[in-house]
């Protein structure tokens, strides 16, 4: 038997936590997030992200590996107009596109600095043997070829 209140359904429950933004026309959630900035709320004692919830309830069901996507890249954002499926590829695509795809230092497994990069190009074109380069920052010679021609590192 179950005692109190019913819950309320979870998308009138995280709407009364979402604030517009009327510069950007996102409608921020304003409740708990993930370390990324996505929203999340229980259902079902579940945790799910805000905007797939909303995707789901306002557009329709998210059909097996697609994901929600922001036109607007707010992610904490849960404006029906600003989202839109799309396979794991497209996501990272349109990230890419968009310059938010991590890289260089950002990147999380990268081992050198913009610096590094930028001592690297310099030591190769004063003439260091790249073998020697490569030992000294702890690299294959393949990869100081690569930063050298702007196949890696290309923003630097």
């Amino acid at each position: 038997m179950a005692y109190g209140p019913k819950p309320r359904p979870a998308l009138e429950r995280l709407m009364a936590k979402v604030e517009p933004d009327l510069n950007s026309g996102c409608w921020l959630f304003s409740g708990s997030v993930c370390q990324r900035g996505y929203g999340r709320i229980g259902v079902g004692h579940v945790p799910r992200l805000v905007h797939r919830v909303v995707y789901a309830e306002v557009v329709g069901p998210i059909p097996d590996g697609m994901e929600v996507c922001h036109r607007c890249d707010t992610p904490a954002c849960v404006n029906p107009a600003h989202l839109f499926l799309g396979t794991h590829a497209e996501n990272l695509g349109d990230m890419k596109l968009k310059g938010r795809a991590a890289r260089g230092e950002k990147s999380g497994t990268g081992r050198l600095s913009e610096s590094d990069v930028l001592e690297i190009r310099r030591l190769i074109s004063d003439g260091a043997d790249r073998g020697e380069v490569a030992d000294a920052f702890e690299i294959s010679c393949g990869h100081v070829r690569q930063i050298v021609t702007r196949i890696r590192w290309a923003h630097v």
